[in-house]
């Protein structure tokens, strides 16, 4: 009973939009914790996946502005 109240707190404080960019380190978490917990061995694939995550994570949380759209209010007159 303590780690769904941990996932809906950790939902809450920092607000949807921010959290859901986080849901990707779900499958990471679950590995490590299986490598952790259950002796399982770390394979290559691991890896990868996991840095992958990672890196979605942090392009997510980096990057403030949408890619590809812009206004008239953001176009340069030359």
């Amino acid at each position: 009973m303590v780690l769904p109240y941990f996932w809906i707190r950790g939902m809450e404080l920092p607000g949807p939009r921010r959290a859901s960019a986080f849901m990707n380190l779900l499958p990471v978490l679950t590995a490590v914790s299986a490598i952790i917990l259950l002796g399982k061995p770390v394979r290559l694939f691991h890896i990868f996946g996991g840095g992958i995550a990672l890196a979605s994570v942090v392009v997510a949380q980096t990057i403030r502005q949408p890619l590809g759209r812009r206004t008239l209010a953001n176009r340069s007159l030359s």
